[in-house]
């Protein structure tokens, strides 16, 4: 008999378990329903540990002395420095025609850089018509200019005609402290 009543009361002991353990559970999910904001990435972080994309590697870094920098053209006052120069910039698109991501120069046409800037993202996103850079927007970023024409080979279009004339203007985003690739674009004529 002593051991019947040790069973009902564990299987009661267990009931009232389930119980509570449903009860923390349904208001642990509903909370986290409501969550809080998402905090705004401030100083240099990586993208990863604050939930933005890597990007698409490309420029090799190197390490700059910190703070503002006159050796480097067309750098924003961020308070960081950028991990690479405009030099390594032109040196990787000036490597090889397909650097630009659009797709290759149209046959016999050389690259022209047109711009290359080191800016916060708002400011990138300024010059590319309100564009998101997907940081925030005191972020360095390398922000550059280049002209084709291009072929759109690696360009995929919601509809099935394809563009009449190539892009002669595009626009590219690399992040400023990873040399990632973030963006790139071509402007419409």
């Amino acid at each position: 008999m002593g051991h019947i009543k040790w069973v009902y009361r564990a299987g009661f002991l267990v009931i009232i378990l389930l119980i509570v353990g449903a009860i923390v559970v349904s208001q642990n999910v509903s909370a986290s329903n409501v969550g809080p904001a998402h905090p705004t990435p401030t100083g240099n972080l990586s993208s990863t540990q604050v939930g933005y994309p890597d990007g698409v590697p490309s420029i090799k870094v190197h390490t700059i002395s910190s703070g503002k920098s006159s050796a480097i053209p067309n750098y924003a006052d961020t308070s960081m420095a950028p991990a690479f120069t405009e030099q390594d910039v032109r040196a990787f698109l000036l490597r090889d025609d397909t650097n630009f991501y659009a797709g290759p120069l149209v046959p016999g046409a050389h690259l022209k850089i047109l711009t290359i800037k080191f800016v916060t993202a708002q400011q990138a996103s300024v010059l590319m018509g309100g564009e998101s850079v997907d940081r925030p927007d005191n972020y360095l970023v390398c922000y550059v200019r280049v002209q084709g024409p291009f072929q759109t080979t690696r360009l995929h279009l919601m509809s099935t005609t394809q563009p009449t004339k190539q892009p002669e203007v595009g626009d590219v985003v690399y992040d400023g402290h990873t040399g990632n690739m973030l963006l790139w674009g071509y402007i419409k004529r």
